[in-house]
């Protein structure tokens, strides 16, 4: 099996910036890129990356116009990370590339502080989304399905490849695919009232006992595994919510085991894995598994992952 390419890539906490103008003096966004080679049967790439891992001062700083977007090959996948907490004078160039239907919703939230991370989510994925496009930031213009699932529109049609947003905190991810649908989540871990009724009401049964099983110390993380797998596939599938989350499995343990999903109506079948980004979050990433409607999903767990800067 050949091995395939994927980027995952960090936003400077220290230093993040945008210009959401295109004439703007500084429209750069510096990050963080890591090149990660690992095996994954068939055609499709998945990036993993441990908190252990995160330690900028040992990266080279790159700008978003630097990375290039034109290695997204068919079936690849590309994760970015980005820090949604940002000062007054980077949302306001951010917010400059935001329609007045996006401002009106940033406008109605009750907290300034989900305000400003609406903006700067926002605003961050439209630089992204454009980028892979080849387009101005402020052109894109965004699509949903049925079920609230984004796509954008070119002047050729909808855009050749697909991508997801999730954001919870002050954080960010976005994963793009071509050729494949893609589902993203994060969530940054948190006290969950009644969390074994949540878990009981939410998830398999299979799950939540399982969640009730594990030590004290390990049961909220497998919480937020088991959740952020769940919404990381039904994105991927596209259907949202609409898909009960009690019908199928996942494991509720964060580690790298991986999950073979096939939705019924479809006959397609997703790759679900979970990884720790940072420190106090879960989030996971699922990928349809290209020709998987006619024939056999073919599984097994990623073996290893290189840093490159």
């Amino acid at each position: 099996m050949p091995l395939q390419r994927a980027i995952f890539v960090l936003a400077s906490p220290a230093s993040l910036r945008v210009a959401a103008n295109p004439n703007h003096r500084d429209n750069r966004v510096p990050v963080v890129p890591m090149s990660v080679t690992a095996e994954f049967p068939g055609k499709a790439t998945f990036v993993f990356v441990d908190a252990d891992n995160l330690a900028l001062q040992a990266w080279e700083p790159r700008t978003l116009a630097d990375t290039p977007t034109t290695g997204l090959g068919e079936a690849d996948v590309h994760v970015w990370l980005l820090q949604l907490q940002q000062p007054p004078h980077t949302l306001e160039d951010l917010a400059t590339s935001l329609t007045e239907e996006e401002l009106a919703r940033s406008s109605r939230f009750h907290l300034e502080r989900d305000r400003k991370r609406f903006i700067a989510a926002r605003s961050l994925l439209r630089q992204l989304v454009g980028r892979y496009a080849g387009m101005p930031a402020n052109a894109v213009r965004f699509l949903a399905n049925s079920h609230g699932k984004p796509r954008i529109e070119t002047e050729e049609g909808l855009a050749a490849f697909e991508f997801n947003l999730s954001h919870s905190g002050d954080w960010a991810v976005v994963g793009f695919a071509r050729g494949v649908a893609v589902g993203v989540d994060i969530e940054q871990i948190r006290p969950v009232p009644d969390m074994a009724d949540v878990a009981g009401h939410t998830f398999a049964a299979s799950e939540a006992k399982s969640i009730e099983a594990l030590p004290d110390d390990q049961r909220i993380d497998g919480f937020f595994s088991c959740w952020t797998r769940k919404e990381a596939y039904v994105k991927a599938v596209g259907l949202g919510l609409s898909v009960d989350l009690k019908t199928f499995n996942v494991h509720v343990t964060p580690t790298r085991h991986v999950d073979n999903i096939r939705y019924p109506e479809t006959g397609a079948a997703y790759r679900v894995e979970g990884l720790r980004p940072l420190q106090g979050y879960l989030s996971a990433i699922a990928v349809e598994i290209p020709g998987a409607a006619t024939g056999v999903v073919a599984s097994r767990p990623l073996k290893h992952f290189a840093l490159a800067v």
